[in-house]
């Protein structure tokens, strides 16, 4: 499958010509207005005047529309800021490169740390403005005059110092890509795909591969350079289409994109936390004691007291900072008054703390909405009206509580894999720890790619003991209904109905027909029990909200088990001690 994007200007003579449904047509001029919005226009036109400006390129409108002078001026310095607004020296070079190349232009490069075109051995080897043609690296590797291994195949740069290998393909990574790569890895767009290149971690003309759960695509200057020739065209041919990671190398098509065995490995390497042995050797000092007093903030439905009961701990308290009452009430019903709810977390003060400590774990997730690359709306971790500042009152209840603590507290704290680069160095410099990548596909039927932060002993080492028996999105499923998997795993489901889609497709077979997935399966994909959600007269669609806004138990037990030499924890048999 390949994206194809056109200008507006395209689109806006087909969308003339085209029937198209009241909700959709909406939805374009929604788009317009978020545009003339963010561009710091205020506009009383009405719709055809709109899609004009639209169709005439969203050029400034200075003579339509009025600007204080203040917000003039913002923008102005917001515009001299942000450089890729406009097209630079090195866009015009990118587009000069795909045109000699006949390679359609894709979508334009957001990001400011893209490392500028004129940067690329192409640009600097003089085959775009004239000079004599560069040899494709291809050709330089299969020549022996370079080996893959001592440069960069994703920025193809030849004179960078290599001091690290390609998570997933054979062939060196330069400090710049690794860290881009690692920026970029887990953000999907809305049909479940990498939004860049698997290769360079860029984004513009692509090809998807087709097999149900890979997530990955490839960008047609990494295709053109380290792929046999032709080989674009022959990909393009196939359908469905499969990449070379999922159906393995083909050395007629595939040239020097050679897939690594252990790339996932690879990948999780990329976020291996550094380890305080210090705080190690001190936590193996503790007294093991016979009960477990534990503090969770954005509680949810209860995961955290879940898993503790499930794996054998002896609660002596569970207090819980949560404000969604429907979240409450599924705690409520499952747990009764064994968890103590404590309310708002900006209520949580300094006093109340202090009249509850000690605890021995803190744990936590803050809202990840604001801080999801995924959500191109995001507000960070600074707005004052985002949900990610609730990071930083997780941050200033573990402090307090340690600062109030004799012995050593244990904590971890869980967000997406797919937050950008800046997001994920503020939490660790506030934490003082890398963190962790773990995903849920290796102990459950869900791909579910989180960041952990935290001092749990194992915490960075818990994918080495993946256990021999993962469950896949069949033993999950209502056999006596005769529903079976289309798929083996879910993608990471979130609080939207669509994320519950493979692709375009529903994951479940019924009656010979492809079905969604119902609350009660998701529930036990999750690890829950059957209709642990079902509580009053809540809807599918709220239930789901509730389990993609959850944990994984599997993964939350996982973590929480090596707590077992520091606590004693009662047998456990069928669910019950």
């Amino acid at each position: 499958m390949v994206r194809n994007i056109c200008p507006f200007r395209k689109f806006y003579k087909k969308l003339n010509h085209t029937q198209g449904t009241k909700k959709y047509r909406e939805g374009i001029e929604e788009a317009i207005d978020d545009c003339a919005f963010q561009d710091g226009m205020v506009s009383s036109w009405d719709d055809k005047e709109k899609l004009e400006w639209a169709n005439e390129g969203f050029a400034s409108q200075s003579t339509k529309l009025e600007l204080s002078a203040d917000l003039r001026k913002s923008l102005e310095a917001l515009r001299k800021v942000m450089t890729n607004i406009s097209e630079s020296e090195s866009d015009k070079e990118r587009r000069q490169y795909l045109k000699e190349k006949r390679i359609p232009e894709g979508r334009p490069e957001k990001d400011s740390q893209h490392v500028p075109f004129s940067k690329h051995p192409e640009i600097q080897s003089g085959s775009v403005d004239g000079g004599s043609p560069k040899i494709s690296l291809f050709k330089k590797i299969r020549s022996g005059k370079v080996d893959p291994k001592d440069i960069c195949i994703a920025c193809r740069a030849e004179n960078k110092v290599i001091l690290s290998q390609h998570p997933v393909f054979e062939g060196g990574i330069c400090d710049d890509c690794k860290e881009r790569l690692k920026n970029y890895l887990f953000v999907l767009d809305a049909d479940g795909s990498m939004i860049a290149c698997a290769v360079c971690a860029h984004t513009g003309e692509v090809i998807v591969c087709d097999k149900r759960g890979c997530t990955r695509v490839y960008c047609e200057i990494c295709l053109h350079e380290l792929a046999c020739e032709n080989a674009i065209s022959k990909f393009k041919a196939q359908n469905p289409w499969h990449c070379m990671v999922c159906r393995g190398y083909e050395c007629e098509t595939d040239g020097y994109l050679v897939p690594k065995e252990n790339w996932w490995d690879n990948v999780t390497q990329l976020f291996e936390p550094h380890i305080n042995h210090q705080e190690m050797d001190h936590a193996k000092k503790i007294e093991r004691k016979d009960g477990i007093r534990v503090l969770s903030l954005f509680d949810g439905i209860g995961t955290g007291y879940y898993c503790l009961s499930q794996l054998g701990f002896n609660i002596i308290a569970y207090y819980a900072l949560e404000i969604d009452s429907n979240a409450i009430n599924v705690s409520k019903m499952n747990f009764a008054d064994k968890i103590i709810q404590l309310g708002d977390v900006e209520k949580f003060t300094y006093d109340k703390i202090a009249g509850l400590v000690p605890f021995d774990l803190v744990i936590g997730g803050s809202p990840c909405n604001d801080l999801s690359a995924v959500n191109p709306a995001r507000k960070g971790l600074y707005d004052a009206e985002s949900t990610g500042r609730l990071f930083f009152e997780y941050y200033r209840v573990l402090t307090t509580v340690q600062s109030l603590s004799i012995n050593p507290v244990f904590w971890f704290y869980e967000n997406v894999a797919s937050m950008p680069l800046p997001f994920r160095h503020i939490i660790s410099r506030f934490l003082n720890c890398e963190p962790c990548l773990i995903d849920a596909k290796h102990f459950s039927a869900q791909r579910r790619p989180r960041f952990y932060w935290g001092n749990i002993p194992g915490l960075s080492s818990l994918v080495e003991f993946i256990p021999n028996s993962i469950p896949n999105l069949s033993s999950a499923l209502m056999t006596n209904c005769k529903r079976t998997a289309a798929v083996d795993k879910l993608n990471t489901v979130t609080t939207q109905c669509n994320s519950l889609k493979t692709g375009n497709q529903h994951p479940v077979i019924m009656d010979g027909q492809l079905t969604n997935i119902w609350v009660t399966e998701l529930e036990q994909v999750f690890g829950f029990p059957c209709h642990f959600t079902d509580v009053g007269n809540l809807l599918p669609q709220q239930r789901l909200g509730l389990l993609g806004k959850s944990w994984s138990v599997h993964v939350i037990s996982n973590i929480l088990s090596s707590l077992k030499h520091f606590f004693h924890t009662k047998p456990v048999v069928n669910g019950r001690h």
